[in-house]
């Protein structure tokens, strides 16, 4: 039986810390608070709004922000359905590599047909490029799932052709943890809970102008001196 603590992932998303974001601290108390208070976890929460108007930033900065405060968190390009597989082949790997510092063959390698077992029930399968992608989505799924594993954020980022596919299949059961969408579709944020994500007030925009002036201003002042070295260097 597995211990909760082999259900922690270091923490990974394909994006870095913006260090340009500002404002929109109300909206993240308000994002935080409404994961918290879910009556049912694993309950989609909706960011919808405008194309540009910050959703994946926004998501990217809370994630950073509480990344301490979940056992794992999983990025999914929602984009298509290929990307959806995509990812879910990547959080896939991120998964075999944790269990892979767990469970090791007596020579200190991997054990995959172990790892293997029991992510997939088979252990014949020695590689996951042998696996389809619904078969992998079906195992990250009941990982989700499974007992000790409560405190993940799943994170469905840019699903607005909404026609392409359903990403109701992708939802993993039970009540285990939380997860976030990100779309252009308002009615999205009608069908599960939304949040709508407007444009910068006119005091955020001027404090987001500021910061990006004084980084221009840095990063310029950096290339000179960066011009000035090399000048020096070739004298």
């Amino acid at each position: 039986m597995l211990i909760d603590s082999e259900f922690s992932l270091p923490f990974k998303i394909p994006y870095s810390e913006h260090n340009k974001f500002t404002g929109r601290e109300l909206f993240l108390r308000q994002l935080d608070l409404a994961l918290r208070s879910q009556e049912h976890r694993s309950r989609p929460l909706v960011l919808y709004g405008t194309g540009g108007v910050g959703k994946t930033e926004i998501v990217i900065e809370y994630a950073h922000r509480h990344q301490k405060d979940y056992s794992s968190i999983f990025w999914i390009n929602a984009t298509s359905l290929s990307s959806t597989y995509d990812s879910f082949r990547e959080v896939f790997g991120r998964i075999v590599r944790h269990y892979g510092r767990i469970f090791q063959t007596p020579d200190g390698l991997p054990d995959r047909a172990r790892i293997f077992q029991l992510l997939l029930g088979d252990d014949k399968i020695v590689s996951a490029n042998m696996v389809e992608g619904n078969v992998i989505t079906e195992a990250i799924k009941d990982w989700l799932t499974r007992e000790g594993n409560y405190d993940w954020l799943l994170v469905f980022d840019n699903y607005d052709d909404i026609k392409a596919y359903e990403l109701h299949s992708f939802f993993p059961g039970g009540s285990g943890g939380s997860i976030i969408v990100t779309s252009r579709r308002m009615n999205l944020g009608r069908a599960w809970e939304g949040l709508e994500v407007e444009d910068l007030s006119v005091a955020e925009g001027l404090q987001l102008l500021k910061r990006s002036a004084v980084m221009h201003g840095e990063l310029s002042r950096e290339g000179k001196q960066h011009g000035l070295w090399l000048w020096f260097a070739h004298c």
